[in-house]
């Protein structure tokens, strides 16, 4: 098992659009009762639409716009809102480093909100400072992939695989990246490439068994099917046997 393939099912944590309307709160609220002027309504409304139409760089132009256009008496009311989407947008185009400085001023405002630490967490690790992001994903109990993936990135095979377990233990639907979403065969195979890490074959190839399990739920396709069967040979290789 290289480190390529590793990194084809060891995918970035990522805050997707469906996500971002999920956890929106001015989505849960109307804009009136927000007492916003009506102008800024609008330009909140188009601001949403071309963030979620994948025109991020319009979005974060509006976000500008709007923060420039806020009265100082209710900034503290939906100024979350915006900078949330301006950090976000960001991200989406790889703005990375930029995306952190806004999310810290977001913190100032908001010290406690868990939106804006997962999102730092993941701009984090796509830097490759797994440290940080892990830091970051820390302070909040719930994320166990992203605890992980950290994990297993920084080579702690060992902790990356209880929290896998934990993903496992406590699934809850399938988790969104830039490619696509991961499915519960993904931690599957996950947990088996820690074992392999770990040089424990025999417990991997039970995992990769049950990755490789046909079921109409969830199966492992393509490429990833391929890696799992050649992981599955090496740890056959490495126990002696010959793969059937």
């Amino acid at each position: 098992m290289d480190d390529e393939k590793d990194k084809k099912i060891i995918t970035s944590p990522y805050y997707s659009l469906e996500q971002l309307k999920k956890h929106s709160s001015l989505a849960k609220r109307g804009l009136r009762d927000l007492n916003i002027l009506p102008e800024i309504q609008t330009l909140i409304v188009k601001m949403k639409e071309e963030c979620f139409a994948g025109n991020f760089q319009e979005c974060i132009n509006l976000c500008d716009e709007i923060l420039k256009s806020i009265p100082a008496y209710s900034e503290p009311l939906y100024k979350n809102e915006i900078f949330f989407y301006k950090c976000a947008c960001l991200s989406y185009l790889n703005k990375y480093e930029e995306a952190i400085i806004w999310i810290d001023k977001a913190l100032e405002y908001y010290p406690d909100d868990k939106e804006f630490f997962h999102l730092k967490a993941n701009c984090f690790y796509s830097l490759s400072n797994y440290e940080e992001a892990l830091k970051w994903y820390n302070k909040d109990s719930e994320n166990y992939y992203e605890k992980a993936t950290c994990l297993y990135s920084l080579g702690n095979y060992e902790e990356s695989l209880k929290w896998y377990d934990k993903v496992i233990e406590n699934w809850s639907g399938n988790i969104p990246t830039p490619n696509g979403f991961l499915g519960r065969v993904n931690m599957f195979y996950n947990k088996a490439s820690c074992l392999y890490h770990l040089n424990r074959y025999e417990e991997a190839l039970v995992w990769f068994d049950k990755a490789l399990e046909k079921n109409p739920e969830y199966q492992l396709t393509g490429s990833l099917q391929e890696d799992c069967l050649e992981d599955k040979a090496v740890c056959l290789k490495m126990l002696g046997r010959k793969h059937v």
